[in-house]
């Protein structure tokens, strides 16, 4: 809803403004977007889908600390049919920044017996990392 008042606005339809944390977000502004990060109710009014869009943005623009702050935000908002999906991103993302860890503390959160075909081949391959 937001994305679609968004572009209302741009194309100059009246009675359509776009809030500021959609402004932000569509420009990727961290120092806008900041105080989101800490507020639970714009996290929770934003749809999981928004967030998993601005962590994909991220990524392609080399923001992997950022994109696990967001994934992480989209981690506490989603249902648990896609939680095991971002545990794994979140768990590859951590791993590529250095943080062994955490990255096998967040993958042993997945729950294997939910996951698809196709997703129990990746969580294995993550898996084999860790002895």
């Amino acid at each position: 809803a937001r994305r679609k008042a968004w572009k209302k606005s741009l194309s100059h339809e009246r009675g359509h403004k776009p809030d500021p944390f959609s402004v932000a977000l569509h420009r990727r502004d961290l120092n806008a977007m900041a105080p989101a990060f800490d507020a639970p109710e714009l996290v929770q009014h934003t749809s999981v889908e928004a967030w998993d869009q601005w962590t994909e943005e991220l990524i392609a623009a080399g923001d992997e600390t950022n994109a696990k702050r967001t994934l992480s935000l989209a981690i506490s908002i989603s249902t648990p049919a896609d939680l095991p999906v971002r545990l794994m991103r979140l768990s590859n993302l951590q791993h590529r920044s250095g943080n062994e860890h955490l990255a096998f503390e967040t993958l042993m959160k997945v729950n294997k017996s939910h996951l698809r075909f196709e997703e129990k081949q990746l969580y294995d391959d993550l898996r084999k990392r860790y002895p």
